[in-house]
């Protein structure tokens, strides 16, 4: 018989008293082992570690081992209504993990963010398809999606996923992969390679609106390498990030001009940053500035209580490649 839920949730929460793991999902996989999701939510950081683990259990004793874990971010109401407007490409987050020791394999589990995928899959190679279990509002809106896969070869795996009104289309595999979206070690860049600034809330004066660095993530994305940090100001509660994603973006000029065919042409405004043109979106809601040349994409973004001078003197301190 298996341990019951508080013994199981003792055993979790002894394992990281200090950090109050909390289940968001089990699953029995034979008489001895359980599969269990767990969530651990830093809200200083802004995100939430989500950890897969094998519970075993025989002869009264008890034991868990996580194999390995997520992290997952903690939106604002900005950045959740940009990504809506990004589609689901930008709303996985998801690792591989060891998951049987006799038999070779792998485990894939992560997030959704995107309230409307319906369906999430693996291919292997040979276009197998391995389809995910998905447990929805697992914590709040988010999902969790998981499901195995023979082998350990994680190269070999593709994601994919469609939305509700996609669902009763053909499935094109193609059509529906989901890009490389993974979490980098900020420590793997050197100074030179982060050109936006980490430094703004170092000089504590009373004339400094920024307060503190809130955290920084790198990500690999199948177009390149995107970094960014998060900024609170000094009011405790307004927040404002700056990032830089890398990749050939061939005309910049072009670039920018397309941005402009997704905002109304009243809220825009060019300037020029660090002698390269610049493209200021600021409405009711939500400040914006881009800055594109042929190998980065650099934004500056905050929500309406945010000066925009505050925006613009960051961007000014970017290190433009």
């Amino acid at each position: 018989m298996p341990p019951s839920d508080e013994q199981i949730s003792q055993l979790i929460h002894n394992a990281k008293p200090d950090m109050n793991p909390k289940i968001m999902y089990k699953e029995q996989l034979n008489d001895h082992q359980m599969l269990i999701f767990t969530t651990i939510v830093q809200h200083a950081d802004h995100i939430m570690i989500w950890e897969a683990g094998i519970l075993q259990w025989a002869k009264g004793d008890m034991s868990w081992s996580v194999q390995g874990k997520v992290e997952v971010p903690i939106l604002t109401e900005l950045e959740y209504g940009n990504l809506t407007t990004e589609g689901i490409n930008g709303a996985f987050y998801y690792t591989f993990v060891p998951f049987v020791e006799k038999t070779p394999s792998l485990l894939v589990f992560g997030a959704s963010i995107d309230p409307d995928v319906d369906s999430i899959w693996m291919t292997d190679q040979s276009n197998q398809v391995h389809t995910a279990k998905m447990i929805r509002h697992a914590h709040g809106a988010y999902t969790l999606w998981f499901t195995p896969l023979p082998g350990l070869d994680e190269s070999s795996y593709k994601l994919h996923a469609v939305d509700a009104e996609s669902v009763t289309q053909p499935m094109n595999f193609n059509d529906h992969e989901i890009p490389l979206n993974r979490k980098l070690d900020m420590s793997r860049f050197t100074p030179e390679e982060i050109h936006i600034p980490l430094n703004l809330a170092d000089n504590q004066t009373e004339v400094n609106p920024v307060i503190k660095l809130l955290n920084t993530t790198a990500t690999e994305r199948s177009e390149g390498i995107s970094i960014r940090a998060t900024y609170q100001l000094r009011d405790g509660k307004s927040e404002f990030w700056i990032s830089q994603s890398s990749g050939d973006q061939g005309n910049p000029e072009q670039v920018l001009e397309d941005l402009k065919s997704n905002f109304p042409a009243e809220t825009l405004t060019e300037t020029i940053i660090n002698g390269h043109k610049a493209l200021i979106e600021q409405n009711e809601i939500r400040g914006q500035i881009f800055i594109v040349t042929e190998n980065y994409f650099y934004s500056v973004a905050s929500t309406y209580s945010v000066d925009i001078e505050i925006l613009l003197s960051a961007a000014k301190q970017i290190k433009v490649h």
